[in-house]
């Protein structure tokens, strides 16, 4: 096998494993799901069966925003 070949298939150089970027990235998406989340699941101004399942849809992006939390906090790599 190749040289750079293996060290792709491996992570060593290159390629999507750049540590640097996991923060910076999940760090934007952060933002973005905050700001989408309160414009488009607005729970606190709607009555009944709208209400719940906006809430829930509100509930999942909290859990997307932790995830992309624990990227940012743990940084990339294996």
């Amino acid at each position: 096998m190749p040289q750079r070949a293996e060290n792709d298939l491996i992570g060593r150089k290159g390629g999507a494993r750049d540590d640097r970027r996991t923060p910076a990235s999940s760090g934007r998406l952060i933002v973005f799901v905050i700001v989408a989340t309160l414009i488009s699941h607005r729970f606190w101004a709607l009555q009944g069966a709208e209400r719940r399942t906006q809430t829930v849809q509100f509930a999942k992006n909290v859990a997307i925003i932790a995830g992309f939390l624990f990227a940012f906090v743990t940084g990339g790599g294996p």
